[in-house]
């Protein structure tokens, strides 16, 4: 088999606060791409030096394992973040996954949320508290119980059992727990007791193909079945295929409009929830999801995709084929 005359750069940041892919993760991607493209090469970027050495090797297109790279200031009192997205972009150097505005809008659930309300999709009542905010005995404008996250945190980080409250004093209480742990407001939804899915997401332009599984878990010790932080560290869910063929037309529909109207391409996941009467409601997108062992592999599995390595090579050519989408028209 003759490969691709194409140079892809995988890229990475083993930076603390910089998330994303592994080492283990990118050597299985290295090892994927490597089977069909002339030339691979991984950067591991820490600064601003390594972006710079990255856009002197004109990779044909670069392959990315992190959104972001933090950087700290010289006396690390304080942080920013460079978008590899935008980085990229001012470069003129093509890459997979989003862009800066649709991983921004992302990043920020209120921000999301606020998009796929606006566009008549549906979505839970919701709204953001900061601790002392809202008194005991105020009304909250939703009635309890509640569903209360971090408004920017990714993989079920402050989800835990005292996340789903029923009162005032619990209300309060983790609105402080997690502007302690987190340095941020949180956002407030009205509880959604039903069933919870999550649908992988490849493709651009027209062509988008949607990926549904729902999601299992046993009842905590309150007797709620929430995806929290212990939950997905120790692996107990169950992933499994949607067979309820109406519920999947639903979902795939529905994640369809909700990547387009964020704005986002190449791949994703869009995580839903029913209420008790069996609608579906948004939860959350995530625009880089992990290319490991997580939802999004085990989504594209479940629903045909049947080889690991057709994942990353579809996102691969999906990234190189960026320019022939320009002035192409979308539609929800």
């Amino acid at each position: 088999m003759n490969k691709i005359n194409k140079h892809i750069e995988i890229v990475r940041s083993e930076k603390v606060g910089s998330g994303g892919m592994s080492r283990s993760t990118s050597d299985k991607v290295f090892e994927v791409l490597s089977s069909a493209y002339d030339s691979v090469g991984v950067s591991i970027i820490t600064d601003e030096l390594g972006l710079e050495a990255l856009v002197l090797k004109k990779p044909d297109l670069v392959f990315l394992g992190s959104s972001k790279i933090r950087l700290a200031t010289e006396d690390n009192t304080d942080f920013s973040y460079i978008w590899l997205s935008e980085y990229l972009d001012q470069h003129g150097l093509n890459y997979t996954g989003s862009d800066k505005l649709a991983m921004e809008t992302n990043n920020d659930k209120e921000m999301a949320k606020f998009a796929i309300a606006s566009a008549g999709l549906p979505t839970s009542p919701y709204f953001t508290a900061l601790p002392g905010e809202y008194g005991l005995q105020q009304n909250l404008g939703i009635d309890f119980p509640l569903f209360i996250k971090p408004i920017s945190s990714g993989g079920s980080k402050g989800i835990n059992k005292d996340s789903v409250v029923h009162n005032s004093d619990s209300f309060n209480s983790k609105v402080q727990a997690i502007f302690n742990e987190f340095g941020t407001k949180s956002l407030v939804e009205a509880y959604l007791t039903g069933r919870e899915y999550s649908v992988a997401l490849m493709g651009n332009g027209r062509s988008l193909k949607a990926m549904p599984v729902e999601l299992l878990t046993q009842k905590n010790s309150r007797g709620d079945r929430i995806l929290c932080s212990a939950v997905k560290k120790e692996d107990t869910e169950q992933v499994v295929a949607v067979t309820d063929q109406a519920i999947k037309k639903r979902l795939a529909k529905l994640a369809k409009q909700i990547f387009r109207v964020l704005g986002a391409r190449d791949y994703g996941r869009v995580d839903f929830r029913m209420d008790s009467a069996g609608k579906i409601h948004f939860l959350e997108a995530n625009l880089a999801p992990g290319l490991g062992g997580g939802y999004f592999t085990r989504a594209c599995s479940l629903n045909g995709v049947t080889e690991y390595a057709d994942t990353i090579l579809t996102i691969a050519e999906l990234g190189l084929g960026h320019t022939d989408l320009v002035g192409s028209a979308v539609t929800i």
